[in-house]
């Protein structure tokens, strides 16, 4: 979700239902609700809410509370640490014609 997703340019699109990430402290911030729909989309229905809040936590996660757009807003942070992205190129494998 934090990674595959297009990601908030600014901490207000949050509320858009994009993760943003705050490089200044490196944490990934996003509404639980949020994170829910869109495992609801991918048909993942094995964890409960209080679940996957316990491995947030687990995670260095925790819940926190913004001011975006004049409106409070609950959201939660994971260090973005927590997740490995690939920043290398990569190629696919080339394949050699066969004869046919």
């Amino acid at each position: 979700f934090c990674t595959d997703r297009h990601a908030a340019q600014e901490k207000d699109e949050i509320i858009l239902g994009k993760p943003w990430l705050n490089e200044t402290d490196g944490m990934y911030y996003f509404r639980l609700s949020d994170l829910m729909g869109y495992l609801d989309r991918v048909k993942f229905k094995e964890l409960k809410r209080n679940q996957i809040t316990t491995i947030i936590r687990k995670m260095g996660g925790d819940h926190t509370f913004f001011n975006l757009r004049g409106k409070g807003t609950n959201v939660w942070a994971i260090p973005a640490s927590a997740f490995s992205v690939q920043t290398e190129r990569f190629d696919p494998p080339t394949v050699p014609a066969s004869p046919i």
